[in-house]
């Protein structure tokens, strides 16, 4: 049976649980998080409303996927202990919220599972992180391409 990560810890100042949790994982992310937020504020200014919170997609997006996971499996040479921190992450953000509660897995999917479901990426993730590939597997269900 697969060790399951500790519950995550609720931050005083929440930015949701995908946030709280990469945050506290992932100290990398903290500048990224601290663009998103930012951004909420501007456009709460500008339009005269409340702030909303960083939704998981956001977090997925914005923290995650592009400014921290992609440039690390498409640098050359690869950091491979920093791609698999990374991907260790994203498996354990993955197990925090079963069903039926799914925004946090919803986010990571559409931004993270499906965007290493690629044959550049799949096989560094199966030698990586072989749990987060069989998430990867089935969740979305493709047949690897070898």
């Amino acid at each position: 049976m697969a060790e399951q990560p500790p519950p995550p810890r609720r931050m005083r100042w929440s930015i949701g649980l995908l946030g709280d949790f990469v945050w506290m994982s992932l100290p990398e992310s903290r500048p990224f998080f601290a663009e998103r937020i930012m951004a909420e504020v501007e456009e709460a200014i500008d339009h005269d409303r409340e702030l909303q919170p960083i939704q998981p997609m956001d977090t997925a997006r914005d923290v995650l996927w592009y400014p921290l996971i992609q440039p690390a499996l498409d640098a050359r040479p690869m950091d491979e202990q920093w791609v698999a921190r990374l991907l260790r992450v994203v498996r354990e953000a993955w197990e925090l919220e079963p069903p039926p509660w799914e925004d946090t897995r919803y986010g990571l999917r559409v931004y993270v599972l499906e965007n290493l479901d690629v044959p550049d990426y799949l096989p560094v993730v199966e030698r990586l992180d072989p749990a987060l590939y069989a998430a990867i597997r089935s969740e979305i269900g493709s047949q690897p391409q070898k």
